[in-house]
């Protein structure tokens, strides 16, 4: 029978069920079953056979979901491959924290596709207003952009694609919505084509390895640089005229470098394995056997807004269940009656008056008790009559006390000096002091109180 017991029980069940299932979820890699364009991603444009290689090369390579940190060690090499747009314009303080660590020695590969690549979201970007913080800026590089080229055209100017601007009808909104969703997922149509490679300046060390690179025959990428920002290196492709564009470049920042790559395709996993894709990777990355960290926190694989992802850290694990079975152990321990219930006492108060009885009581028992209850009352009488007069507490002479009480009575200052003589007199008798008398000097001491 489904009682309101039985259903709260049920109730505390699932979410138990659902929190530990939650938790064992976010225990494995944040993989997307290998369908995204990170290290992950086993489909055409993720990167997994590049991460695959260093390891079969003995590189030290690992992944990184939390913000890329500048306390990395500096013989690292952190390499950003199609980070999204709209987290590096939206969190780009960890890019520029980053700029110190590469002037220490650090090095940092970042690639960035051209906007023209994807005509769905570079038209909603070409409809937004206002200036988007991008990836060259953030890392302070301002003088290169990322440029489309096409291997079909030899005039710049024709091969710029530009992403179509009529968004208005509704088969024009549904064409660029099945677009979107097959970029996201890597079913867009891409040819590809082989071209010849010139490497120069830092990059020397591929000359003999890296001569030919496969690339996207349409809207490749290719970086537009100013000739006031200077490179220490460039790699470049040449067009079916034997006209070149830079496809990747290196630029000094103090004892380190920054690489930027217009072709991310070059390193995903339908083209690594062609030509000198795989050679052009290694060299790219391992940079003479450096640490290799791929940063997937600017793919979105971070924990934010999920606070479950502690439960899989064992110091905070330990905690929670510690503090889940201590408030069990309490429930369960106000929940069952250990033995039989007891009778409710009724609470015994007693009126202040019955009080002092029973404490009378009690002291007259002790031997000496009378003389132990006069000098109490002495020291409190003074104490009383000194507050009350405005005198220090510390006063505890009567006769002073009886001559302020004399500038207003003299009267009650007479009655107060005859009965703290009756009173002294009667503790010089000690323990032959009688009740009845300790009585009488008591009735003449409240009498001045």
């Amino acid at each position: 029978m489904l009682s309101a017991r039985n259903a709260i029980l049920i109730a505390l069940a699932v979410f138990l069920l659902s929190l530990v299932a939650g938790t064992i979820s976010l225990m494995g890699p944040p993989d997307s079953n290998g369908a995204a364009v990170d290290s992950y991603g086993t489909r055409r444009d993720g990167f997994r056979a590049a991460f695959e290689l260093l390891k079969a090369f003995d590189i030290t390579v690992e992944r990184r979901i939390e913000p890329p940190s500048p306390d990395l060690p500096i013989a690292t090499t952190l390499v950003l491959w199609v980070p999204h747009d709209d987290l590096v314009a939206n969190e780009p303080a960890y890019l520029e924290r980053l700029i110190p660590w590469v002037e220490r020695g650090g090095r940092l590969v970042v690639a960035v596709p051209p906007r023209e690549r994807h005509s769905a979201s570079a038209t909603m970007r070409a409809n937004l207003d206002g200036d988007e913080i991008d990836i060259f800026s953030a890392v302070e590089l301002a003088g290169v952009q990322s440029i489309a080229i096409s291997l079909k055209e030899t005039n710049e100017q024709k091969s710029s694609t530009t992403p179509p601007q009529d968004v208005h009808s509704s088969t024009a909104r549904q064409k660029q919505i099945l677009r979107s969703l097959e970029e996201a997922i890597g079913m867009h149509p891409i040819q590809f084509t082989t071209s010849n490679a010139a490497v120069s300046g830092s990059f020397d060390k591929m000359k003999d390895r890296v001569q030919r690179l496969q690339i996207p025959t349409e809207n490749v990428g290719g970086l537009k640089i100013v000739e006031s920002v200077k490179t220490s290196g460039k790699i470049e492709c040449e067009r079916p005229g034997g006209e070149r564009w830079t496809i990747a470049a290196a630029f000094e920042r103090g004892e380190g470098e920054i690489v930027v790559v217009a072709e991310p395709m070059l390193l995903m996993n339908a083209s690594l394995g062609q030509a000198d894709n795989g050679a052009f990777a290694y060299d790219l990355l391992a940079d003479g056997g450096r640490r290799v960290i791929f940063d997937e926190f600017y793919h979105g694989l971070s924990v934010r807004g999920n606070p479950l992802w502690l439960l899989t850290k064992s110091t905070y694990a330990t905690v929670a269940i510690a503090i889940v079975m201590l408030l069990g152990l309490e429930l369960w321990r106000r929940a069952i009656v250990l033995g039989p219930p007891l009778e409710p006492t009724n609470a015994n108060r007693r009126t202040i008056i019955e009080y002092i009885e029973a404490m009378a009581r009690f002291l007259n028992q002790g031997r000496g008790s009378h003389p132990f209850v006069l000098r109490e009352v002495r020291a409190g009488a003074l104490r009383a009559i000194s507050g009350r007069l405005g005198l220090s507490q510390a006063v505890h002479d009567p006769e002073v006390i009886a001559s302020t009480i004399a500038k207003r009575s003299p009267q009650d200052a007479d009655q107060f000096r005859q009965a703290m003589k009756r009173l002294d007199v009667a503790l010089n008798k000690g323990h032959s002091l009688s009740e009845s008398e300790a009585v009488q000097v008591l009735q003449r001491i409240s009498r001045c109180l």
